[in-house]
């Protein structure tokens, strides 16, 4: 089996990218989608799809790898500042380590919790 034949059962990956700008068809469809108009560009997305930033170039090049941080923080601050008033509901803020803390510092149950349990349970095993 040739390797290209392998990268696609592998789902195209490994291989080279296809030269999008000779291409016609598909730099008229990118052209129409996110407004690129010159080549390279970059357009970052959101996993939804939405677009962060039209052309991202100039920002590569001036930042490095830590534009890709900036554009995380973006995606995640956005979405957050778009959650409805009843989103915060009942929320509470927690830190990282609260996990952890839950773990060490169980809070033994009060007898009322454990003979309401031991009801439920009886309750199901009889018929």
């Amino acid at each position: 089996m040739r390797s290209g034949e392998e990268d696609e059962e592998r789902g195209g990956r490994g291989g080279p990218l296809p030269d999008v700008g000779s291409l016609p068809r598909a730099r008229r469809e990118l052209e129409l989608r996110f407004g690129v108009a010159e080549v390279p560009a970059v357009v970052v997305l959101k996993p939804t799809g939405e677009v962060i930033l039209e052309n991202a170039v100039e920002e590569i090049r001036r930042l490095g790898p830590a534009c890709f941080r900036n554009w995380q923080e973006a995606a995640e601050l956005v979405d957050r500042n778009f959650l409805l008033a009843e989103d915060f509901e009942e929320w509470s803020p927690r830190s990282i380590t609260d996990p952890l803390r839950r773990l060490k510092y169980r809070v033994e149950r009060t007898r009322e919790e454990e003979e309401e349990e031991e009801k439920g349970r009886k309750e199901e095993e009889s018929p």
